[in-house]
């Protein structure tokens, strides 16, 4: 389409992640955002970048009328143009780099060779619990969905799921990850946060209004801030510390809670013998 084009900006024969064939930067056209880490250029056997022209330019279906539909639509032209290739990372320009141990992306080189799976994220939010020792599944509920889609890897047979629910959608319904990705199956994560984003206050952000129907958005803005997420990229450690303790820390707040309860019924059983003395 002619409100995209592509540079291809770095190749390598000996990728961090063999199994990946492709990391397609997705970008706007003049914006200069994407930090060419060294990292990241080599994270795949070949490095790309997508510049977007926006849907302004009037070169888009009319559906597409707002920055959410652009973002859909920025996906499925990436899609649509990686169609060839077998597994691919799609990067946001915004993605930031916080843990690089290569141990680690070789474990997840090997997990997406030997498991089904239909996206691998590098630190998304949504209700994931433990798989094996080093990773975990989204399990998926009304009032919980995925978000946060900075850098995920796609299987082919994902994408073309995903090609079909958006040209089925004609680009005009719901967020790229609390609507489409999240209608996907097997979707995993690592036990630890590996390149993530932050979230200031941008076009995009002010058509949130609801995380994809399952709670206000003010929740989950209250929520970025108190985790600093707005600025800083180290909250998502606190994140992913929830992820890996979830039934710990659900145990710990039920006892809690029922220690508090007896405390009170104490407090009040003294009160009434101390009324009835009186």
């Amino acid at each position: 389409m002619s409100c995209y084009r592509y540079k291809v900006i770095n190749r390598t024969k000996t990728p961090i992640l063999k199994n990946v064939d492709v990391l397609l930067v997705l970008t706007m056209e003049d914006n200069y955002r994407f930090n060419e880490d060294p990292f990241l250029l080599n994270l795949a056997k070949k490095t790309i970048i997508q510049y977007n022209k926006g849907f302004k330019t009037g070169k888009k279906p009319e559906s597409i009328k707002s920055t959410c539909h652009d973002i859909v639509h920025a996906n499925y032209t990436a899609f649509k143009y990686l169609k060839k290739y077998n597994n691919v990372i799609i990067l946001e320009d915004d993605a930031i780099v916080i843990n690089n141990d290569i141990r680690i992306y070789n474990e997840i080189d090997t997990f997406i060779k030997d498991e089904k799976f239909d996206c691998f994220s590098f630190c998304s939010l949504g209700l994931f619990l433990k798989y094996n020792n080093n990773f975990l599944k989204l399990r998926k509920t009304k009032s919980c969905t995925f978000g946060a889609a900075q850098a995920l890897i796609y299987s082919r047979e994902a994408r073309r799921a995903l090609i079909k629910k958006i040209i089925d959608n004609n680009f005009g319904k719901g967020h790229m990850d609390g609507y489409y990705i999240n209608s996907l199956d097997n979707i995993f994560t690592y036990k630890y946060p590996l390149i993530v984003q932050i979230f200031p206050a941008t076009e995009n952000r002010k058509e949130w209004v609801f995380f994809e129907g399952s709670f206000p958005v003010y929740i989950l803005i209250l929520f970025l801030k108190i985790l600093r997420l707005e600025t800083c990229p180290y909250g998502w450690n606190v994140v992913y510390f929830f992820y890996r303790n979830i039934f710990l820390l659900l145990v710990l707040s039920i006892l809690i809670i029922r220690s508090l309860k007896q405390v009170n019924v104490v407090k009040y059983v003294k009160l009434v013998q101390t009324k009835n003395i009186l």
